[in-house]
């Protein structure tokens, strides 16, 4: 309804219904919880995630009240139709499908301290952990895929409303694009280009079942990523398109797959990159 709500680090919230040329405080009804650290907003009611205090709603601009969620923590929050997301600084993520009357614990939450939460247009939840990296879920969560970024540290999530993209920032100041598709998903750091192309050891190695591939590329074209096993036979395409000038990392995953020796190559622009990785079940 065109207003404007800020949370704040130990002063609680305000809003602006002036474009944010003025702000008032908007704390009734939070106890004393004043660290904010999410909002968003399902409908007619925003939800707000306090550090201490756990999460509380306000529906049609009225006071603050305490939303059924079983955590404390609440570290960050979005919303879509029909679904509401909190997660939590240690214990995973929480899901509301009633409009926000009652949270309940994903059984499934691929990691314990979720820092960031974004949900793009077609509706996949992307989720960020600091030490392990981006997951992606397309199903509300019932099921995750491991993105990439495990050690960069990743504390914020945000979705470009005129496009696909999601941009995951680092604690390090570094910013990357993940644009998803199918098979799999891109990673490119937008933070600068590279001189020379380059493909990176996957990691974990060895790995079971999923790894991640990082390869440079100094020029725009049509380049493929590609798996194969041992008799040369090939296994995975990871990508095969028109990609820009970059660093880009995905996510392999192999679960179908036997233990042994697999051979990834890059190739396209006359580069042919190759590396083999090691699969340990």
């Amino acid at each position: 309804n065109g207003i404007l709500y800020a949370g704040t680090w130990g002063f609680g919230i305000f809003k602006s219904s002036d474009n944010g040329a003025t702000w008032s405080e908007f704390n009734n009804g939070l106890n004393g919880f004043l660290t904010i650290q999410a909002l968003t907003a399902y409908n007619t009611t925003i939800f707000a995630g306090t550090v201490g205090g756990g999460l509380y709603k306000s529906t049609n601009g009225g006071d603050w009240t305490k939303a059924l969620c079983g955590y404390q923590l609440v570290w960050s929050l979005d919303s879509k139709s029909g679904a509401i997301f909190a997660g939590t600084y240690g214990d995973g993520i929480y899901i509301s499908t009633d409009g926000g009357n009652n949270f309940t614990k994903l059984a499934s939450s691929p990691v314990a301290f979720v820092y960031s939460i974004a949900i793009d247009g077609s509706g996949k939840v992307y989720v960020s952990s600091v030490a392990n990296g981006v997951y992606v879920s397309a199903d509300n969560g019932n099921t995750w895929t491991a993105v990439g970024l495990g050690g960069y540290n990743v504390s914020s999530l945000v979705v470009d409303p005129n496009s696909s993209n999601v941009y995951a920032g680092t604690k390090a100041g570094q910013m990357f694009k993940i644009s998803g598709n199918q098979n799999t998903t891109d990673i490119d750091d937008v933070n600068g280009l590279p001189t020379e192309f380059s493909l990176s050891q996957n990691y974990p190695n060895p790995f079971n079942p999923t790894t991640t591939i990082e390869f440079s590329i100094k020029e725009a074209g049509n380049y493929s990523l590609k798996v194969y096993d041992m008799l040369g036979q090939e296994i995975a395409t990871l990508i095969n398109n028109s990609i820009n000038a970059g660093t880009y990392k995905v996510a392999f995953d192999a679960s179908k797959l036997s233990s042994g020796i697999y051979i990834y190559r890059l190739s396209g622009n006359n580069i042919n990159l190759t590396k083999k990785m090691i699969l340990t079940k």
